[in-house]
């Protein structure tokens, strides 16, 4: 299965984020070594940065981009990671690497949801990847403005079969998302 990850920052000084980030995504790398990703959100310049790497999260901190976004880490900002096991989709292909975005939000996943396929057709998604995982953002993203959470996620439970363990994350519109 993979490992996910997720850093709300809540200090005033950078002590090191890039160390530490790096730290736990090392710890993850059991959990899944195939690809791995990372969501900087930057409160203080209102920008959501999405990092994937089709392998190991070594390339993904050689990423000067990645560095500097964790450079400028402050108190209020957070990371959210994925490191990758490959299940449905192959890693290759980057788009079936997480975390995985829409136009309302993001989300990572770790378990393997068994009935994608049926709920998929039932609910009639397009699918622009090969995992399961699109499945859920697509559900939550459908459903999130008309129920409550904790009718949505007692609505997922009864649905999906398999194991989920998520991180989601809803946009604001006046964000500023770098892919």
């Amino acid at each position: 299965m993979c490992g996910i990850i997720g850093v709300f920052y809540n200090s005033k000084k950078n002590n090191n984020v890039h160390h530490f980030s790096k730290s736990i995504f090392r710890s993850s790398t059991r959990r899944g070594s195939q690809s791995s990703g990372l969501v900087c959100y930057e409160s203080n310049q209102n920008s959501v940065k999405i990092f994937k790497e089709t392998n190991s999260f070594k390339n993904l901190y050689k990423n000067k981009d990645l560095i500097d976004s964790l450079k400028n880490i402050s108190k209020g900002d957070c990371l959210i990671g994925h490191t990758r096991m490959e299940t449905n989709g192959d890693y290759i292909n980057n788009l079936n690497n997480q975390p995985i975005v829409s136009d309302k939000s993001l989300l990572v996943h770790n378990g393997i949801i068994c009935n994608y396929k049926e709920i998929s057709k039932t609910n009639n998604y397009k699918l622009n990847t090969d995992l399961d995982s699109e499945i859920i953002l697509k559900f939550i993203d459908e459903n999130a403005d008309k129920i409550n959470v904790n009718e949505l996620l007692n609505l997922i439970q009864n649905q999906f079969e398999g194991t989920i363990n998520i991180i989601y994350s809803i946009w604001f519109l006046d964000r500023h998302v770098t892919q």
